[in-house]
């Protein structure tokens, strides 16, 4: 008996080594459009559950406040223009505006009827930032321009 060395591939031909590698090429795109169709799941799943949460989280207002979902929708939409009205549009490098707009704020906030939608859109225009609206009208306000809103209202802003 002798002994014999193997050397791996080293009979293989050209059209094997091409084989060889369109079969791992083929494999690692199998792999990655495996992987995008897991993560677009994924996202489907995480965006219909913020969906339903959101839903159910609208409800749960409404059975707290009184205040029907419609309106809560219209209240959000008031504390986000409030917002772009003193610190502009959010883009790549933060938030922009060329000037304030008080006067959009003041109309925001007198668009709201009564004290609990003051502090449903308060909560709305903190969770934008982390900044508050009462903060935000005292400080980007003049007095004057603070008196054109309602006292009620005024009051409730948190």
């Amino acid at each position: 008996m002798s002994a014999q060395t193997y050397v791996v591939g080293a009979g293989q031909t050209a059209v094997g080594k091409v084989n060889d590698t369109l079969q791992i090429i083929l494999t690692i795109a199998i792999v990655a459009v495996v992987g995008v169709i897991i993560w677009n799941v994924v996202k489907a799943a995480k965006a219909g559950s913020k969906l339903i949460g959101d839903a159910i989280g609208a409800e749960i207002v409404q059975t707290q406040t009184g205040i029907p979902v419609a309106r809560q929708n219209q209240v959000r939409q008031l504390a986000t223009d409030a917002h772009a009205a003193i610190y502009g549009v959010k883009g790549f490098f933060g938030y922009w505006q060329a000037t304030e707009d008080e006067d959009a704020f003041i109309k925001s906030v007198n668009d709201l009827k009564t004290a609990t939608e003051a502090k449903l859109f308060s909560q709305y225009y903190k969770n934008i930032n982390g900044k508050s609206a009462r903060t935000d009208a005292n400080g980007f306000l003049s007095s004057s321009e603070r008196a054109r809103i309602n006292t009620i209202i005024l009051q409730n802003l948190d």
